[in-house]
């Protein structure tokens, strides 16, 4: 168990919390962490040994007196009573980073990229310290250590879980600035840091207006929406993460020994959702609309919807919203209400269409990986899919037939044994 006070708890972000403990559980952690800490076990001990035999210094009192008197301040600060080790490393990016203690290790590490010591200051030092015990104490290290051992290569990453990780990594790191901030409590020195980790600007050397920087982050804010482009970053942009902080500066949560603040969670919420994936177009809206309601018909051709189909739908969803769950579930109880479905597809489709004619390929390439789903085909289901071709896509006969060999040879048909 890790040793801090309990109520640092209410410090970390909702839905950083909630996050994690959904994460953990749909990647069964706790069941498969004794199997992959002993899988890593010697990889992980390599590592260790690289930064202790010559890639690294260790901090002493000794060896470096003020920058081992700002770590001990921090732990002090915080109430942190684990052992932690500190190094130096010889790299010119300015970062630091974090190793939780595991197995037989002793201690949790905190390793400290040499830029930072060349061109912070002390309370931005702080801040940065904070921010990765942060990470120790909340233990999002092992969550991340082990998605990575999971999927090695992004590429093969489910999409869903790939927009949830990074939506994750953003939260996680809000909650790593909470506990930065305690180490540190200057909200101009926090900026600071943000500004030189991600720009590498010495704001105290340029005239830097913190009053007037703060005035625009909230106009800015206003009329910002997170594009997908950077969705998969692993960390919020300077925007967020100031007006999340400075919500946090104010707050009775910090006022009140850190007690529970329902009018910040209530305020975070608000911020939060500019980092969650929404259809941000006519075309990408009718896009989401068309895969719901032509994934429901078309998987009740047999009066029976197939988990897997349901699936399938999620799973196109998941590149226009953060949660495709939820967004299949609100949609599809719309459905259900509507008068007639088969009707309002048509429509749909002549949107999608009227704004984009190719829309009508990927159209049909939804359908065909629809029919597939279940690993069984059914006469009635290509019946559908030549006459919606034909009469609504305005494909040949011939076309559509070929276009839906090529599909199921690219996308590959497992029929059940």
């Amino acid at each position: 168990m890790m040793s801090y006070p309990k109520y640092y708890e209410n410090l970390r972000v909702t839905r950083e919390k909630e996050l994690t403990a959904s994460l953990q559980k749909m990647l069964c952690i706790d069941q498969l962490a004794p199997v992959f800490e002993k899988a890593q076990n010697f990889q992980q001990k390599n590592y260790l040994r690289s930064i202790v035999e010559g890639r690294a210094f260790r901090l002493t009192e000794k060896l470096f007196p003020h920058l081992f008197r700002i770590c001990r301040q921090v732990l002090d600060t915080l109430e942190f009573n684990e052992p932690v080790q500190f190094f130096v490393i010889n790299d010119p990016e300015t970062n630091a980073s974090a190793i939780l203690k595991e197995g037989k290790m002793k201690e949790h590490l905190v390793i400290l990229n040499s830029a930072l010591i060349e061109k912070f200051d002390e309370k931005e030092l702080k801040f940065i310290i904070g921010h990765e015990i942060g990470h120790i104490i909340y233990e999002t290290v092992r969550l991340d250590k082990f998605f990575h051992a999971l999927y090695p290569e992004i590429n093969n990453i489910p999409y869903q879980l790939v927009n949830q990780y990074f939506y994750w990594k953003k939260l996680s790191e809000l909650s790593a600035d909470r506990v930065g901030f305690i180490s540190s409590p200057d909200l101009k020195s926090a900026i600071s840091t943000f500004f030189k980790l991600s720009a590498g600007i010495q704001l105290n050397k340029h005239d830097f207006n913190f009053t007037e920087y703060l005035e625009e982050v909230d106009r800015t804010l206003e009329q910002y929406i997170e594009r997908n482009f950077v969705v998969h970053q692993s960390h919020p942009i300077n925007l967020l993460r100031v007006k999340a902080l400075k919500l946090f500066s104010e707050s009775r949560l910090l006022a009140d020994n850190l007690k529970e603040d329902k009018e910040l969670v209530k305020k975070m919420d608000e911020i939060l959702d500019y980092m969650q994936l929404y259809p941000d177009s006519e075309l990408d809206f009718y896009r989401t609309q068309f895969i719901i309601i032509a994934g429901v018909l078309f998987s009740g051709i047999d009066s029976k919807i197939s988990p897997e189909e349901i699936e399938t739908i999620k799973e196109n969803l998941s590149m226009f919203y953060l949660f495709p769950g939820k967004a299949f579930e609100r949609y599809f109880n719309e459905l259900l209400k509507h008068q007639n479905p088969v009707e309002l597809m048509a429509e749909i489709t002549q949107k999608l269409v009227s704004i984009d004619p190719s829309e009508r390929y990927p159209m049909l390439q939804f359908l065909v990986h629809m029919m597939i789903a279940d690993r069984v085909i059914k006469t009635e289901e290509i019946a559908f899919l030549l006459d919606f071709s034909s009469k609504v896509l305005g494909f040949s006969e011939i076309e559509t037939s070929r276009l839906i060999m090529d599909m199921i040879q690219k996308k590959g048909f497992k029929p059940k044994a």
